[in-house]
């Protein structure tokens, strides 16, 4: 797999709050469109621990019939900000498609490093292996999701998964993820994750493809700043290269954090492609 090429002068560009007249307002409507489908769901909905520290906490909106498929999103915000409070804006429109969806928190940075957030996105991965029948979801139909930091985290999952005799992913979705390390050495965002060249290496997902035949969709908004697009490209052409099944998505007029607001809608061709995705059968499932 090869790193991303990029130009030491484009780097201020991962300045993402910054590529937004209003980061304030964006975050604004994802808490309130989190708020609306908790509220709408409320009798599917439960929260759960699935490890021992409090941060290690999931929400579930169980499907309201056996054997769904199951949506697990990691939430973004650049490993430092965010919860699962947050991020739940696509839990009405995949819900009413028949998913069982599920948002998961984990340690922040700078109090937690970034090996520890992807042993607990492990650690969830496990639990709603071994639970998701009692959410009426199909253990092996899970989905992993992720934006932005949670796109990376995500995508750490899939190379964790592709290492696995008996796999635990279905397919995943990934929206607009930071998925080579190497140019966030030479940002601010390396002033909390602390990484070396070595660990930029060893968690760059783009270094490390999920297993050949996994659908993934890779999807990124047209407004985001080139060097977020390139990011997305850039993994969905290593993923490629491993033979993943791989759907590519611009988002039209869509920007670096509004792009996930599109999951909120059923007929979006973010939703539409995203359900396409989890619906796909792997070769093996189609022998």
């Amino acid at each position: 797999m090869n790193k991303l090429v990029f130009d030491p002068a484009d780097l201020d560009q991962y300045r993402l709050q910054a590529s937004v007249a209003d980061f304030d307002a964006e975050m604004a409507a994802y808490r309130q469109a989190s708020e609306r489908a908790r509220l709408a769901l409320k009798p599917c909905f439960s929260t759960h621990a699935y490890g021992d520290e409090a941060v290690e906490k999931l929400d579930i909106y169980a499907a309201s019939q056996a054997g769904a498929p199951v949506y697990l999103f990691i939430h973004g915000g650049y490993w430092r900000m965010l919860s699962k409070d947050d991020s739940a804006m696509m839990a009405q429109s995949l819900h009413a498609a028949g998913a069982t969806v599920i948002c998961l928190d984990y340690g922040l940075a700078p109090a937690y490093r970034l090996p520890q957030m992807i042993e607990q996105c492990e650690r969830a991965l496990q639990w709603v292996y071994t639970h998701a029948a009692q959410f009426n979801g199909d253990p092996l139909r899970i989905h992993i999701s992720g934006s932005s930091a949670g796109g990376h985290l995500s995508g750490m999952l899939l190379a964790a998964d592709a290492q696995r005799t008996q796999r635990r992913i279905h397919s995943a979705s990934i929206i607009s993820g930071v998925m080579d390390l190497h140019p966030i050495l030479q940002t601010a965002v390396n002033d909390w994750l602390q990484l070396d060249q070595e660990q930029a290496q060893r968690y760059s997902p783009a270094l490390h493809p999920p297993a050949a035949q996994t659908p993934v969709l890779v999807a990124w908004g047209e407004k985001e700043p080139a060097v977020m697009q390139e990011q997305s490209r850039h993994y969905a052409r290593q993923c490629e290269l491993a033979g993943c099944s791989v759907h590519r998505l611009a988002v039209p007029n869509r920007n670096h954090f509004n792009v996930l607001m599109d999951l909120e809608q059923s007929g979006s061709a973010l939703t539409l492609a995203l359900l396409q995705t989890m619906d796909r059968h792997t070769k093996e499932e189609r022998l």
